[in-house]
């Protein structure tokens, strides 16, 4: 039987992709069954888009899901709805997944930042992912100097381009020699990422792991 609260009677959870009330008694995800199609395993989940480029500024990528029907809208959700919950369950299922597939021998978690934090989805889910795996969170060590154009508007190598030079990190000595889980939504080119994992290791991290909730493979 799980662990129920008295706000989960009061105000029962709800599936991350459909919306759809989740039954406290049971452990139904509610659309576990339908997103199935979705989720990465193995070698797919590990490097998704090595088959595309190389990312050599990180060490790898870790990436739960594709990016597709109710996975896309759960992401959509977090973002414009601003429902928050979405980010806790989401944190569940990366670290599961991370768990499973590296283990937790990592010494902070960096979210992808968004310039002036007009968006902070990505840091929603890094909170809630360093409280699932029992490690720092730190949201404002790594800074977006200045401000780009949408990524998906872009080629790939406009995408290269765009984000160059466009991270900081506010004070080196935080991240040095550590082990870090560089946080994010959706993996596109792996250019953000990648440009974010090459500023932290400048800045003497000692690796960069990206894990994301989701991923595609739709580049221009």
């Amino acid at each position: 039987m799980p662990k129920i609260r008295i706000i989960d009677l009061l105000f029962p959870p709800r599936c991350i992709f459909c919306g759809g009330i989740i039954e406290v008694f049971t452990y139904s995800k509610c659309c576990d069954e339908k997103v199935k199609k979705y989720k990465l395993e193995g070698d797919l989940r590990v490097d998704y888009l090595k088959h595309i480029r190389d990312l050599s500024d990180i060490a790898g990528t870790l990436t739960s899901y594709i990016y597709s029907g109710p996975v896309a809208k759960s992401i959509v959700d977090l973002k414009f709805g601003k429902n928050y919950h979405i980010a806790r369950e989401i944190a569940k299922i990366m670290s599961k997944d991370l768990k499973d597939t590296f283990g937790f021998d990592y010494d902070v978690v960096i979210p992808i930042p968004s310039y002036k934090n007009i968006n902070r989805h990505s840091e929603k889910i890094a909170k809630y992912l360093s409280k699932e795996i029992g490690i720092k969170n730190l949201p404002d060590c790594l800074v977006k100097s200045r401000k780009t154009k949408k990524q998906h508007e872009l080629t790939l190598n406009g995408r290269r381009k765009n984000l160059s030079g466009a991270f900081c990190v506010k004070d080196p000595s935080r991240i040095a020699g550590k082990k870090i889980l560089l946080c994010d939504d959706v993996l596109t080119s792996g250019n953000t990422l990648n440009e974010a994992g090459k500023t932290l290791k400048a800045s003497g991290a000692y690796s960069v792991l990206g894990v994301t909730f989701s991923a595609t493979d739709k580049i221009k």
